[in-house]
Parts: structure tokens; C-alpha cells; sequence
């Protein structure tokens, strides 16, 4: 082989490796600019993405603050409306929860009931009350059914009959038949005191309202009153007391049987939750107000949210009542 031969394969040799080198070149340069606009492509569509995000999140921000300034305006105007009424806030809890759609006697509950959950929240937050909206609705049954088993606990009634049969009815009729009717102070001071010289000095009672006599029932049957300071040796059952001394089972009228059950099913829970709950929740007083019961319907509520603060809103049981003594 001739050296011109041999200058020819190594020129040719090196023009094939120039011309893969320079292809490798334009392939990779094509490569690089490809990445570079698929980057430049994804940033932009990111960038994109991002003030889509910005932008309903703004939205979102913006119609969340409208629509907490307008819940804040309409509770504001709720308020001012119901401004006289105020006091039976807590009350309006339980009407909406139990009977929302009902047409109630005193103003302020319907109106309560019309409103919206959230602002129903927003007008409790602005008055100033812990207690909020009820979720559920079937606790009411629960909660009398826990009720009768501290009933008979504590003896309230002789042979356990607490006269709540058919799901608490007389207790539910006061509110269903008779809600607009007035429902009057008890003022009946004819049930004997079970502390011996009960009072102090020229005020000492002989006789003390139905109240009372649940209440001194109640020191009587947990050992607070002292042998010698106890003036009947086996005191009457407050229920029956209540029952017979009123003729309940004869009387014509109704509402005065609803009268009496809801009397005695509140004064019952209010020593319940002031002897065993108070202590460790202080939902009841807390929301507590200036609220006068004027009607059955206050009283049926009334009595509900005791009965709701006693056995619901910590899930106190009667075994608890039970650990407790």
C-alpha cells in the first residue's frame, strides 16, 4: 500500500469520524434545546398552575370573608331584633334542635329556628355563650331513659313509678298542647320540711314548696340529715307527694298533670347536675341567663336543657352517679 493510499484511508477515516461527531453534536445541541423548551414549557405551566392557585385562593379568602362579615351583620341584626329576648338564647338551642319546624308562642324561638346553623353558631358566639348547635336529635329519649334510673336510685318514686311512661308524654304534651299557655310560679307551700326546725329563728317554716321538699328528698336519702335533725322518719317519695297532694290522677285538666311533671323532671335534674356534675362541667351555669319562664314552652325548654347538660353534654351516666356516691 502506497503512503498516498494510506493518507487516503486515514483522511477518510477521520472525515467519518468528524461527520459522527458532528452529528452527535446536532443531535445532542437538538436534545439540550428540546429539554430546555419541555423546562421552559413545564415552568411555564407550573407558573400557571400557581396563579390559578393564588387566584382561587384569593377567591376563596375573599368570598370566606364576605360571607363571615355577612354572617356578623345578620347575627348583629338578629340581636338587635331580638334584643328583649335575649336572655332565652340557650333556650333557643334546644327548640331548634328538638322542634325546628314547629311554629312556636314565643318569638324569639322561631325566629332562632329560621336561621342557618352557622348562624346560629355566630349569634351564640356574639352574645356570649359557650353552648352551640345540636347536632343530634335522638338524645332526648337517652337522656329520660337515664333519668328514670336515677329516679329509682334515689327512691323518688314509690314501686318506680315516675309517671314518664309512653316516652315522658305528659312531660312532652306541656310543649305540643299547651306551649302558649302561662305557666305560673309555684307558690304551693303545703309539703312538710324533712329538717327538723327548718329556717332560722321567727322565719322557720312549717311548710315548704315542691321544690324544696326534692331538694331536702334528696339530703334525706344521700345521709345529710342527722337522725336527730330529721322530722319524718320515712318521708313520702317527692313524685308521689307531688302526685296525690295535686290529685293528678283525677284532675280534669291536663296541663295541670304537664304543669307538675315538668316541676318535679327539672327540680330532679337540677339536683342531679348541682350534686354530681357541677364539679367537673359547668355547661348549665355557664350558660346561664336572667331568663324568666313565662310560659309552658320556657319550661318545656327549660327543663330539656338540663336534662341535656346533665346527661349529654359530657355523656354523664347513672353507673358514674353511681361510682361517685
Amino acid at each position: 500500500m502506497t503512503p498516498a493510499e494510506i493518507i487516503q484511508i486515514v483522511i477518510g477515516s477521520l472525515s467519518l469520524l468528524a461527520t459522527i461527531a458532528v452529528s452527535l453534536l446536532i443531535y445532542w445541541m437538538q436534545r439540550k434545546h428540546e429539554k430546555e423548551q419541555e423546562a421552559l414549557e413545564e415552568r411555564r405551566i407550573r407558573d400557571r398552575q400557581e396563579l390559578e392557585e393564588q387566584r382561587i385562593r384569593e377567591q376563596r379568602e375573599r368570598e370566606e370573608k364576605e360571607r363571615a362579615e355577612k354572617l356578623a351583620e345578620e347575627a348583629n341584626l338578629f340581636l338587635i331584633d331580638n334584643a328583649d329576648e335575649k336572655d332565652y338564647l340557650p333556650w333557643c338551642v334546644i327548640a331548634a334542635n328538638q322542634h325546628r319546624l314547629k311554629k312556636h308562642a314565643r318569638r324569639i324561638y322561631s325566629n332562632f329556628c329560621r336561621c342557618s346553623r352557622d348562624l346560629q353558631e355566630e349569634i351564640l358566639r356574639k352574645a356570649g355563650f359557650t353552648i352551640t348547635p345540636i347536632d343530634k336529635t335522638d338524645w332526648v329519649d337517652k337522656c329520660f331513659n337515664q333519668l328514670r334510673a336515677d329516679i329509682q336510685k334515689y327512691s323518688l318514686a314509690a314501686d318506680g313509678n315516675d309517671y314518664l311512661y309512653d316516652g315522658a308524654k305528659y312531660f312532652h304534651r306541656g310543649f305540643e298542647y299547651y306551649r302558649g299557655m302561662k305557666y305560673p310560679f309555684d307558690d304551693s307551700y303545703k309539703y312538710p320540711p324533712l329538717w327538723k326546725d327548718w329556717g332560722n329563728g321567727l322565719f322557720r317554716e312549717k311548710s315548704i314548696t315542691a321544690s324544696s321538699y326534692i331538694e331536702q328528698y334528696f339530703d334525706y336519702k344521700l345521709g345529710m340529715i342527722p337522725e336527730e335533725k330529721l322530722a319524718i322518719k320515712e318521708p313520702m317519695p317527692p313524685i308521689n307527694y307531688i302526685w296525690d297532694s295535686n290529685h293528678l290522677g283525677s284532675v280534669p285538666n291536663e296541663e295541670v298533670v304537664c304543669y307538675w311533671v315538668m316541676l318535679y323532671v327539672e327540680n330532679i335534674l337540677v339536683n342531679i347536675y348541682n350534686r354530681f356534675r357541677r364539679e367537673e362541667d359547668n355547661f348549665i351555669y355557664d350558660n346561664m341567663t336572667d331568663a324568666e319562664v313565662e310560659i309552658y314552652e320556657d319550661k318545656y325548654y327549660s327543663a330539656l336543657l338540663w336534662l341535656y347538660g346533665t346527661y349529654q353534654s359530657c355523656g354523664t351516666t347513672s353507673s358514674k352517679l353511681d361510682h361517685e356516691q
